[in-house]
């Protein structure tokens, strides 16, 4: 997080040098600033011209990356900071982009906010996220949640379905904090299409919904039996026993 003061203690060999300890723990005597790379710092073995094995690299855009190298580009396990959102990506890269399991750690909390799959650079499979209000497992696209997936609002609502561009789109089932559900077609994030919505009382509405609110060709389940009872008479419906029963039907 001090790059220059902890070069300035490297080149000064001091003692204190965090540079000095890092390559003295991997047993890596006399580390050196490489030659030939233009608006980096490249700290690598003495003896190597390209960067090759353990490394400490400070791009021209002030980003830091602890790990390993081949011929001058990440490959294998490493750290590397961003600029400006204080964020650090811990993980496994391959030809200077990240690849494979990584996660990234938030300074200002403290904490790892997500740990999944990598590939081209960007979240691609599966992945854990963590934020404040929200938290998300399942499948990622090109760095959006697509697929399927579970989303935790902090507030104690549950989706799981599926997604697209990073919101809900697909088939998917909501359980609201309240004791309401829904279960259906999802679009942009909203109810959208045919499903049920389910109140905490039990009773339910069955049919089409059209950005949010129910909309379009539906019936309500009050979820309960109505029966009368008579005595039989000919020639007369009033004194026939029937029943009526609530239709939960499928959609």
């Amino acid at each position: 997080m001090n790059f220059s003061s902890e070069l300035d203690k490297f080149k000064a060999k001091g003692s204190d040098s965090k540079i000095i300890q890092y390559f003295a723990n991997l047993e890596i005597k006399n580390p050196a600033i490489l030659k030939g790379y233009k608006d980096q710092i490249v700290i690598s073995k003495s003896n190597d011209k390209l960067g090759n094995g353990p490394s400490i690299v400070q791009y021209d855009n002030k980003t830091i990356y602890v790990g390993e190298l081949t011929d001058g580009k990440r490959n294998g396990k490493g750290v590397r900071t961003y600029v400006g959102n204080g964020l650090a990506y811990v993980g496994e890269y391959r030809n200077d982009l990240k690849a494979g399991k990584g996660k990234l750690f938030d300074f200002k909390i403290n904490k790892f906010v997500f740990d999944g799959q990598w590939s081209q650079d960007k979240r691609n499979g599966y992945g854990e996220l963590i934020k404040e209000t929200v938290s998300y497992k399942g499948n990622y696209v090109n760095d959006k949640m697509e697929g399927k997936g579970t989303q935790v609002w902090a507030n104690g609502d549950v989706y799981d379905g599926e997604f697209k561009d990073d919101v809900r789109n697909g088939r998917g089932k909501m359980v609201f904090a309240n004791g309401d559900s829904y279960e259906g077609n999802f679009l942009s994030g909203k109810m959208h299409g045919r499903g049920v919505y389910t109140l905490k009382n039990g009773e339910k509405y069955i049919g089409e919904f059209k950005n949010g609110v129910m909309e379009g060709e539906g019936k309500v389940d009050y979820g309960m039996n109505v029966i009368a009872q008579g005595n039989f008479e000919p020639q007369s419906t009033r004194f026939v026993n029937f029943g009526l029963t609530g239709e939960f039907g499928k959609y």
